[in-house]
């Protein structure tokens, strides 16, 4: 090699890796699109490396994932699958890297519904992470909670608690109580008392959770908000209006900042406040988050969506309480207009 050529080369893992750091720093302070922009950077210098170069498949794996967390999940999927290709193309294949991929990968499937794949998945991932890491490694722990979570959505509620709870008892040993993932298996544990409306379990669990991960990232990063959602949640079920209403509109103003203001998650953010605004008599307030709600989805699923149906019955009662009721009755037709024709349901001549 010329010192010309080591010169390059050097400076293409300093410029990766500077990128990369970087990236890391931003999605810890909660600028995820700003993170994206640096990491896309790192993707084009990683793009010139060898396609058996681990710099490579690294780069494009972190890449998916922060996709994933923007909610850009084809995005995630095309460049995690580029990912997998590369390492399953390789002779000497890196198991524990194949494993880190398929685990993202499982990720994407079950956020999209596709359970049977994200389960299939996740099973191949706890097998190369047992054999390679033993049966207490808190990745072994990080499979075991996401197949429970597969368990609950396919309606196996026993299997996913002891799933999740082998899990928890994992992590708490090996990472302390404090620990993010610690965090991370209590929420997905909430989730399943709050399935089962054991509101009174779940809450002590997701507000840990949040205090945790508040303590991490701090109260500005959207992960964080995403917890409080979910404590809002809880309050909301066992009826302490007050609270959940604080939680929902703290963790809105985060959402919207790193996500922008018609971003779908915003819009359920907004639903769940407007709810929360009408649970407690306040029409006056209800409203105009109804119609931004509205506003957003409208452009997405359109009116037939069924998250925009019940947005539109609540949105109209609201309206016909504030005795607008000329409005109700056009948002009403304008909805039924919208509407798909069911099968069968021509009209006959």
């Amino acid at each position: 090699m010329t010192a010309e050529a080591q010169l390059y080369d050097e400076w293409q893992q300093v410029t990766w890796d500077s990128c990369l750091k970087l990236a890391e720093a931003l999605f810890q302070l909660g600028d995820l699109s700003q993170a994206l922009e640096i990491l896309e950077k790192a993707a084009e210098h990683a793009a010139g490396f060898a396609p058996s170069d681990p710099r490579l498949t690294m780069t494009l794996n972190r890449l998916g994932v922060l996709h994933y967390y923007l909610g850009h999940l084809d995005k995630a999927e095309a460049i995690l699958g580029r990912a997998k290709a590369i390492l399953e193309n390789l002779v000497a294949q890196e198991n524990s890297e194949r494993a880190t991929v398929l685990f993202n990968l499982a990720g994407i499937a079950k956020a999209q519904g596709k359970y049977t794949e994200a389960g299939g998945l996740y099973a191949q991932v706890f097998n190369i992470w047992v054999q390679e890491l033993g049966p207490e490694h808190p990745d072994v722990a990080l499979c075991l909670e996401n197949m429970g979570e597969i368990c609950l959505w396919e309606h196996r509620s026993l299997e996913a608690l002891f799933k999740l709870q082998a899990a928890l008892e994992i992590k708490e040993t090996a990472l302390g109580r404090e620990d993010w993932g610690v965090a991370v298996t209590l929420e997905k544990l909430a989730y399943l008392y709050l399935s089962q409306e054991r509101y009174h379990e779940a809450e002590p669990l997701c507000r840990r959770a949040a205090e945790i991960k508040k303590k991490v990232l701090g109260q500005g990063h959207p992960v964080v908000a995403r917890s409080l959602h979910r404590l809002a949640e809880v309050y909301t079920a066992v009826g302490r209006s007050a609270q959940a209403e604080s939680l929902y509109r703290s963790s809105l103003s985060v959402l919207e900042k790193a996500l922008g203001p018609e971003h779908a998650e915003v819009a359920a953010g907004l639903y769940a406040l407007a709810q929360s605004c009408r649970a407690q008599g306040r029409f006056g307030d209800a409203e105009p988050l109804f119609r931004r709600v509205l506003a957003i989805w409208e452009k997405s699923p359109g009116l037939s969506h069924p998250d925009v149906v019940r947005c539109v019955e609540s949105y109209s009662k609201v309206l016909r309480t504030l005795h607008r009721n000329a409005e109700a009755d056009r948002l009403e037709a304008r909805a039924r207009a919208a509407r798909p024709r069911q099968p069968g349901a021509a009209r006959r001549t």
